[in-house]
């Protein structure tokens, strides 16, 4: 039988699609290893390092505060929460637009709270008069947004806070068709070089396995997801953006569109059978060999060679 390999979410990163906005974490939400061998620096000036250190991070926390409130100005932002429904935000420099899909909007003013991790809404500019408030994170390097319990935000690309509401009233159908047949149901689809199963949770997670002819690899990982009315982002462990489709729905069938190959990929719902044998399937998804192809001696499939040298 050929050998088979399966790699992490750091393996999948290098196969991926790549999208520009990539970094670290903010420096208000940022951890660093301690120092260790080499690293760690001679006893008599540890405690002056320390005092710089603590200053500059102070220095630096109110600095990422300022710089995420100018980030999110002029931007507007979409998410499907499974739990409850799906809402998009426009950010102003200082007034700010959250729609909801049940038609609902809350308009008024916002900031974020000094340690970063709420987004508050007030119906004054002094914001004394608070009307809506949520869990927050922001990334300004790698320009993720999150709110709520885990929704991950799509950037739509709209400057206007306005077009919130717009895009809200577009998110029946995303919600309609994630809580129906998305959530937590297998999916797969591809061609001769492309094949991806994947499913979808209400806590903000996808468990995907993908496939690349050009390497010949497997790949299993969790990513995070983020899903507009017309797009799906996939973000790596590190909250890095790897993937971005446009899609599409209709009947039984999911059309990921990569943004930047431009590839087609329709997707359609596998049974528990299908989505167990995931190496299996995926080369049927691949045109590998024809479906309910038998075993070998060993369980495996000779026909699809996902080996690595």
């Amino acid at each position: 039988m050929k050998q088979k390999k399966w790699f992490s979410a750091a393996a999948l990163l290098l196969l991926a699609v790549s999208v520009s906005a990539c970094g670290s974490k903010p420096a208000e939400m940022a951890a660093t290893d301690p120092p260790t061998g080499d690293a760690v620096t001679d006893a008599p000036v540890a405690a002056e390092v320390q005092t710089e250190a603590e200053t500059e991070s102070e220095t630096s926390a109110v600095a990422s505060a300022e710089q995420i409130k100018a980030a999110l100005a002029g931007t507007v932002w979409s998410g499907v929460n499974g739990k409850d429904g799906a809402f998009a935000v426009g950010f102003g420099e200082k007034e700010i637009t959250y729609a909801a899909q049940d038609g609902s909007v809350t308009e008024g003013f916002w900031d974020i709270s000094p340690d970063g991790s709420t987004l508050q809404i007030c119906s004054d500019e002094a914001m004394t008069a608070e009307v809506r408030s949520m869990p927050f994170y922001y990334n300004t390097d790698k320009n993720v947004l999150e709110l709520e319990d885990q929704v991950y935000m799509v950037n739509i690309g709209a400057e206007s806070r306005e077009a919130a509401s717009a895009e809200a009233a577009k998110l029946g159908t995303a919600v309609s068709f994630y809580t129906q047949k998305l959530r937590d149901v297998y999916w797969g689809g591809g061609d001769e070089n492309y094949a991806l199963i994947f499913s979808l949770s209400d806590d903000g997670t996808c468990d995907m396995h993908y496939y690349d002819a050009m390497d010949g690899v497997i790949n299993e990982t969790t990513f995070f997801w983020g899903m507009s009315s017309d797009t799906i982002c996939f973000y790596n462990e590190d909250y890095n953006p790897v993937m971005y489709f446009t899609w599409t729905a209709e009947g039984d069938t999911f059309t990921l569109s990569d943004h930047t190959t431009e590839a087609n990929v329709a997707c359609t719902q596998l049974t528990p059978e299908e989505a167990q044998d995931v190496s299996y399937q995926l080369g049927v998804l691949a045109g590998a060999y024809e479906p309910g192809g038998a075993a070998d001696a060993d369980g495996g499939y000779e026909e699809y060679d996902v080996s690595v040298e």
